[in-house]
């Protein structure tokens, strides 16, 4: 099914005259649904973690898939040249080529290296060999071929340091997402949910008001698991006292959109004004892109219009809300906005109670299993929606920028009032990113900081690929309509592979510290040696001075 939608997506999207910007166009395209998928599976771990870990592992093999497509279907010098020609693919290659993504690269790829190496050189050994029997021109002596040489000539080119950082900055922000939100949240919140069960209704119904605002206060956390834990804790209470679970849907569908519009506010007016005039926030924010200043048109527009209802449902949960505030954005109309999101809670209350009724039927019958697939499908259902939003704030920004593109070059269209400072403020930051690279460059390390860089990139590749590996299994599966009491402990939860990553994930962070100070120490000496040559020579014109 995969394959089919790939090769239908492909036939509608290419054309004759532009089939290189037509490739890229649909890889581009799978790019982001990839993306959005890992993003995804963290959410549906909530309430299936088996489906959960197929998303991410599918994610994984179909991004390197589609990679291996584009490079060998068009080549490297096609995609560049046709890159520098669109001003959106432009901007996506300069991401592409960022450290970010190359520290993302070798925190995969690392394990690869020395079998790629052995296989190089053995390559080169019988090329070698075949040139020798039929008597021809021998290549100069080398010990891998020549296009493996081009491979380690571009890495040559990397600032390796700065690289090797961010791959492991790369692998705290994976363990943080997936084991931290997806697994350590769905432990912490079927605990609650077990230990509410004995509490009033009005009890019950203010812890999870509480609770599910907190969490919508921090940003990794997915708003998702929180409507979850809202329908399996109050279906479990209503199926308790007689009440039909299709009713206790409907109960925790009204909390779950009352706390997200409560969650709405606070993000808007508690997080995201108090920041309004803050240039670093807004620089963070990358207020002065293009992207962004079309968010921006699209969320200004008076009145409820189809794009800005699309954002204000469909865009992450923390980010949407906190950019709202620091926009100004009138609260009411994004309350107003944000009232469709219930076709997006609607799934997942329905999931919920699903599961639990499930739960109270005798194994093995029939009736057990249909509640089950339901139950499945609708948490499947809820990502695809979620995807196809998304999917669609993409081409609502795309087509803001293709219509203001005029406006946008002219500087003036959606201009920020501090827009001038946030650009210098950039400035400023990649002048100290220069300085900073300077005293960090690969040649001019110590041996021994070389040696911690490279250990601690090894270790957060070793962590990385024992969680996403199908045939390693970290960590006990664990859901929301699963009961705390029957594993006694969190480490009960963690089998003796997930110990292992999460001690390679301590040593990496300690690595990462280490070099990090040593940085900012030699980065700080740096910049006074110019400062103290200048005041010798201060001193030596006022000693010579009449």
């Amino acid at each position: 099914a995969l394959i089919a939608l790939f090769l239908r997506w492909r036939s509608r999207m290419h054309t004759m005259n532009e089939p290189v910007m037509a490739e890229l166009k649909l890889i581009c395209s799978s790019f982001l649904l990839l993306f959005l998928f890992s993003w995804l599976g963290a959410s549906i771990a909530s309430g299936d973690a088996g489906l959960s870990k197929v998303v991410l592992r599918l994610s994984v093999f179909l991004t390197a898939g589609a990679a291996a497509y584009l490079v060998t279907t068009l080549g490297s010098d096609a995609i560049v040249e046709a890159c520098a020609q669109n001003p959106t693919f432009s901007l996506l290659m300069s991401f592409l080529t960022g450290e970010w993504v190359k520290g993302a690269f070798t925190l995969v790829c690392l394990p690869l290296v020395p079998i790629c190496i052995a296989v190089e050189m053995l390559h080169n050994v019988f090329r070698a060999l075949a040139r020798r029997c039929l008597l021809t021109d021998r290549e100069p002596g080398q010990w891998i071929t020549e296009e493996a040489l081009q491979i380690v000539g571009w890495v040559s080119t990397w600032h390796v340091s700065s690289v090797l950082s961010k791959s492991i900055w790369v692998g705290i922000i994976y363990f943080v997402l997936q084991v931290g939100c997806g697994r350590g949240v769905v432990v912490l919140l079927a605990w609650i949910c077990e230990v509410s069960l004995g509490l009033s209704w009005f009890a019950v119904v203010c812890i999870l008001y509480g609770l599910g605002s907190f969490l919508f206060l921090l940003p990794p956390i997915p708003g998702y698991p929180i409507y979850m834990v809202s329908s399996i804790l109050i279906t479990k209470r209503m199926e308790a006292e007689g009440g039909h679970f299709l009713l206790a849907a409907l109960f925790a569908l009204v909390l779950s959109l009352l706390i997200k519009l409560s969650a709405v506010a606070m993000q808007q007016k508690m997080i995201g004004e108090p920041f309004c005039e803050s240039v670093r926030v807004k620089k963070i924010v990358s207020i002065h892109t293009p992207e962004m200043k079309a968010i921006r048109h699209i969320l200004s527009q008076q009145g409820m219009h189809w794009d800005k209802v699309v954002v204000l449902v469909c865009g992450p949960d923390w980010p949407t809300s906190v950019l709202t505030g620091i926009l100004r954005l009138p609260l009411c109309e994004m309350l107003m906005g944000t009232l469709p999101m219930v076709l997006l809670i609607l799934p997942f209350s329905l999931a919920g109670s699903f599961m639990v009724h499930a739960s109270t039927l005798p194994d093995n019958t029939i009736a057990k299993r249909r509640y089950e697939g339901v139950a499945s499908t609708l948490l499947f259902v809820s990502m695809l929606l979620q995807m196809a939003g998304m999917m669609l704030i993409f081409q609502c920004t795309q087509t803001m920028i293709e219509k203001y593109k005029d406006e946008i070059a002219g500087g003036e269209w959606m201009k920020d009032p501090q827009e001038e400072e946030v650009m210098r403020e950039i400035q400023e930051e990649q002048m100290q990113k220069e300085e900073r690279q300077e005293a960090t460059r690969w040649s001019i390390l110590p041996c021994w900081i070389k040696l911690v860089l490279v250990f601690g990139t090894m270790l957060m590749s070793l962590m990385m690929h024992i969680i996403i590996l199908p045939f390693v299994k970290p960590f006990k599966d664990f859901s929301l309509q699963d009961k705390f009491s029957d594993i006694g402990e969190v480490s009960f939860l963690i089998n003796q592979a997930g110990w292992v990553a999460i001690a390679s994930l301590c040593a990496s962070v300690a690595c990462l510290i280490v070099f990090d100070v040593w940085s900012s120490q030699s980065a700080s000496a740096l910049e006074q040696k110019p400062l103290c040559a200048a005041d010798k020579g201060r001193a030596r014109y006022n000693a010579d001075a009449p």
